[in-house]
């Protein structure tokens, strides 16, 4: 029979579990929707197995007698749980809000290890929490990147394989050009996509590299090593995937690459993955690498652990209370209802242009449409009376759709530059009056080769135009993410519309012109609601 300081200690305890469940089951559930739409992240879909897997480990290699749990609840153990509540509410805000940032996910990760890792200082003290402090940290590696950083990785490795394949096809007598990212060949053109640019394999490398040295219980110097030679064989590896293809290319002709893209591709990871089970086994074989082996003990911890005062209670009070809470903020803040916009508020035009126009249809690629997810969407080339072309794009996503953050993140600056393209001034903030309604975008201008290129880039959230705000729109974006979530304000549908003109050198005949060209190809659809 318990006593019943016992009775409460053991129930405080599953409370904390309870709390700490739920709040990891919320963080990666949110995360699996990254995982299931963006292929670079579907490898996350392992990484919460591996880091239980690896805590798993840990445990039966502690020796019970070096825990030391703290004996009751301290001001600063009160202080971190509200902390990681606080941020915990904020990311479900966040969610709540614009569940394509990946601020959200970094701000629930970030809870979550907090909350676990005061957990396991009750639990066990330092001793503890030092052992698990590896596969706490391991669930971070699950998380997409933040846009500005993937971006400029995959920018510059693009580059790098692309400038790597050129030379190996001219040393080899294959005489080939750079354009940006594509390569020319005398049969065709290949493009060093994002999936080709070796972001996704050195993502995969880093996981395996940092699981395989903690399985092997390598020592710092060791895991190092194996992590970047994990990043080497990854670079090498997708190296050769594009080399494969531009080889295929000129051999076959374009049409190769839809034939052997995918089997290319998955050769390249099953060596790249090879590779780093080779170095690992290598590496093992020598002992100075590598700790001694441990004695294993039974886990130290019973079904339930007991913990010290109502800390657990308090935990599971405040996470159970949290959708409560999102539902006090949206009341009393001064936004109203949420913003909603349940279809189109714009169709490009496709019929009844003036004399001298014509257009022809431009078709998405299976891959495009994979990567963005749009509900509906259209692509059409212009030809004005001039002869000059223009391309305009209008993308939409209904409110109740699903969609990675990937889609959002590829901005003109960002897809036109990957693409090879310099951009040579920082975007304007535009007002343009069309159909009698104004429409505010950024004006971006780029140049490739010589040939300039003006591009307009429009969004809208929930009907409402997305401001933009300070030198670029990415920074202006976050900005408004932040002062829309103070204000209370939520939106749901996304639009987007992006217009390739001709360049002129004056900057008001060149916003004169954009007036001009949309008042004729773009038109009102259905309204928000």
């Amino acid at each position: 029979m318990l006593k019943p300081e016992s009775q409460r200690s053991r129930w405080n305890g599953g409370a904390w579990l309870i709390a700490l469940a739920g709040v990891w089951f919320w963080t990666w559930r949110h995360l699996e929707i990254e995982w299931r739409l963006n292929e670079q992240y579907q490898y996350g879909y392992f990484v919460p197995l591996l880091s239980l897997y690896l805590g798993w480990e840990r445990l039966k290699a502690l020796p019970p007698g070096d825990l030391k749990p703290a004996s009751s609840t301290n001001v600063l153990s009160l202080a971190l749980v509200v902390l990681s509540f606080t941020a915990f509410l904020f990311a479900e805000l966040l969610r709540q809000q614009d569940p394509t940032w990946r601020m959200v996910a970094w701000t629930m990760n970030g809870s979550a290890s907090l909350l676990t890792a005061v957990c396991l200082w009750h639990l066990g003290g330092a001793p503890l929490l030092k052992a698990l402090s590896v596969p706490l940290l391991f669930t971070w590696l699950a998380l997409p990147w933040p846009s500005f950083f993937e971006n400029g990785v995959t920018l510059a490795l693009m580059r790098l394989v692309t400038s790597n394949t050129v030379d190996l096809l001219n040393w080899s007598g294959i005489a080939a050009l750079q354009r940006g990212n594509v390569i020319e060949l005398a049969n065709g053109m290949v493009g060093v996509d994002t999936a080709c640019s070796g972001v996704q394999s050195l993502q995969a490398s880093l996981v395996a590299s940092l699981c395989i040295g903690e399985l092997l219980r390598f020592r710092l110097p060791a895991r190092a090593g194996l992590v970047l030679a994990g990043g080497l064989c990854a670079w090498a590896g997708n190296l050769a995937r594009v080399y494969v293809l531009t080889r295929l290319v000129q051999a076959q002709g374009e049409s190769a690459v839809d034939r052997y893209h995918d089997m290319v591709g998955y050769t390249a990871t099953a060596f790249t993955f090879g590779a780093i089970f080779l170095l690992a086994w290598l590496l093992a074989r020598r002992p100075t690498w590598q700790i001694n082996s441990e004695e294993t003990h039974p886990a130290p911890f019973t079904a339930i652990p007991r913990l010290p005062g109502s800390l657990g209670f308090t935990v599971l009070a405040l996470v159970v209370a949290t959708p409560l809470l999102c539902r006090i903020w949206w009341t009393f803040t001064r936004s109203g209802p949420p913003a909603i916009q349940r279809e189109a508020m714009w169709t490009l035009r496709t019929s009844q242009l003036p004399r001298g126009w014509s257009l022809s249809a431009d078709q998405m690629s299976a891959r495009e449409k994979e990567m963005l997810r749009f509900s509906e969407a259209q692509a059409v080339s212009y030809r004005l009376p001039d002869g000059q072309p223009a391309h305009a794009y209008r993308l939409f996503w209904k409110p109740d759709r699903t969609v990675p953050s990937l889609a959002f993140s590829h901005t003109p600056d960002i897809c036109l530059v990957q693409a090879g393209w310099q951009q040579v001034s920082l975007p304007e903030i535009v007002t343009l009056k069309v159909a009698g309604a104004t429409v505010t975008g950024a004006l971006f201008r780029f140049q490739f080769e010589g040939v300039e290129q003006a591009v307009l880039h429009c969004r809208w959230y929930g009907g409402e135009p997305e401001m933009f705000q300070g030198a670029t729109a990415k920074t202006g974006a976050r900005t408004e993410r932040l002062t829309q979530l103070w204000k209370g304000r939520r939106r749901y549908g996304h639009e987007a519309l992006t217009v390739f003109m001709p360049p002129l050198a004056e900057q008001r005949r060149q916003r004169e012109l954009l007036e001009h060209f949309l008042n004729i190809v773009l038109a009102p659809a259905g309204r928000s609601s």
